[in-house]
């Protein structure tokens, strides 16, 4: 079985090869069930066993030098590090020569707190226990708009898709990534941070 070509055509404007070749490294990494769903839908596949993130060579090569992937800011000024469970869309975010996909580990997170669904109760919950940036009297600590950059959240990225962006508020230990998936001429290489003769050929590659 092979990916359904037409329907990423469509999505990526030009840049199909560059997403399935990406698509095709990490297949290896995913239990048969999901493998299934990937091919079938490039676009829409969500993983349960993996999140993902979009990475310019410039984010590698600081996420390998400090250790860490550093929270940045994002929509609504949200300070966190974003990652999700679509490949497609974390690679929207991966441009530039020598971009690369991190497979990242969800039980290796590093939680600030629990992930939780904006405008929940347990969000509140969270988010009144967590404002600690206005100061106002009487402020409404659970609606407060910095309250966001102190819960991790989970969340539909887009109406009508099923990506889910997922908000980590505290840096992000590289020991967490599983690998990057990296462009090597017509196709992708995986390299492990936590193997020593991967870790050299990501520091060659980002770091010389």
């Amino acid at each position: 079985m092979e990916f359904d070509v037409c329907k990423l055509e469509k999505a990526v404007n030009g840049r199909a090869r560059f997403f399935l070749r990406h698509l095709e490294a990490i297949r290896s990494l995913l239990p048969p069930e999901e493998v299934r769903f990937l091919l079938e839908d490039p676009v829409e596949f969500t993983s349960k066993s993996c999140f993902f993130r979009g990475l310019t060579r410039e984010k590698v090569a600081q996420c390998l030098q400090t250790g860490l992937m550093l929270p940045q800011y994002g929509q609504m000024n949200s300070h966190a590090v974003f990652e999700t469970d679509s490949p497609y869309l974390a690679l929207i975010h991966a441009t530039g020569h020598l971009s690369a996909l991190a497979v990242v580990d969800p039980d290796k997170v590093d939680p600030l707190t629990p992930l939780v669904q904006p405008g929940t109760p347990a969000y509140a919950a969270l988010a009144g226990q967590g404002c600690k940036v206005c100061g106002k009297p009487g402020c409404h600590k659970a609606a407060c708009f910095e309250a966001q950059n102190y819960v991790d959240t989970i969340s539909m990225s887009t109406i009508g898709h099923a990506w889910h962006n997922i908000e980590l508020r505290k840096p992000q230990p590289l020991s967490g990534v599983r690998c990057f998936s990296v462009e090597q001429r017509d196709f992708c290489v995986l390299l492990d941070p936590a193997d020593p003769d991967h870790r050299q050929k990501l520091h060659r590659l980002y770091l010389c």
